[in-house]
């Protein structure tokens, strides 16, 4: 459910269903993270200091990159026209 201007509820969206940003295996290739070392480094509870050490990168880089996968974007996005 969602509210429209007034604040009535709407069942419906009016709204594109797709997001333009790019998904995480992209996000990851474009810093020169490896993608499945980063997923499995968050499987493992690694600290941003920690995998930022491993990927020779700035620890916000990590930060970033889990905040992306944190939020409700996760893995993959569906790229509109």
């Amino acid at each position: 459910m969602i509210r429209d201007k007034d604040g009535d509820n709407q069942s419906y969206f009016n709204f594109a269903p797709w997001s333009m940003d790019s998904s995480l295996k992209e996000k990851t290739s474009e810093v020169n993270v490896n993608y499945d070392a980063f997923i499995e480094g968050l499987q493992n509870n690694r600290s941003d200091m920690e995998m930022a050490t491993e990927f020779a990168v700035p620890e916000g880089t990590i930060r970033n990159l889990r905040e992306h996968f944190e939020s409700e974007i996760g893995l993959n996005c569906i790229m509109g026209h």
